[in-house]
């Protein structure tokens, strides 16, 4: 993996950082708050549909948050956006479930 960045949508965050591990807390959150990382990896796979393509580790996510995110690129060639810092990256979002209550969190654990 080239670099991994929180790209945090709330004003009021809490981490929790420990080895291998990062939780993060909305604690004023809702159903429509939203985990948004950005990762650009390796250039041997051109093609992240989900965390198991990103190469050169391992990324399991837990939480209540829905495990499985929306996938976008963004890059000099085109995508959703332009590159940053002059990278190609792709975005991973996390949304809440359905009329979720409570503060919407996220662990991301790395192996």
């Amino acid at each position: 993996i080239g670099w991994l960045s929180l790209r945090p949508t709330e004003a009021h965050v809490l981490m929790q950082v420990s080895p291998k591990k990062l939780k993060v807390t909305y604690p004023e959150g809702t159903s429509s708050s939203v985990f948004t990382f950005v990762a650009s990896p390796s250039l041997a796979k051109r093609d992240v549909q989900s965390w198991a393509d990103i190469q050169g580790i391992s990324i399991s996510v837990s939480g209540n948050a829905n495990p499985v995110p929306k996938v976008t690129f963004a890059g000099r060639y085109g995508g959703s956006g332009s590159p940053i810092y002059d990278h190609n990256y792709w975005s991973l979002v996390h949304t809440m479930p359905a009329g979720f209550e409570g503060a919407p969190e996220i662990i991301i654990e790395f192996e």
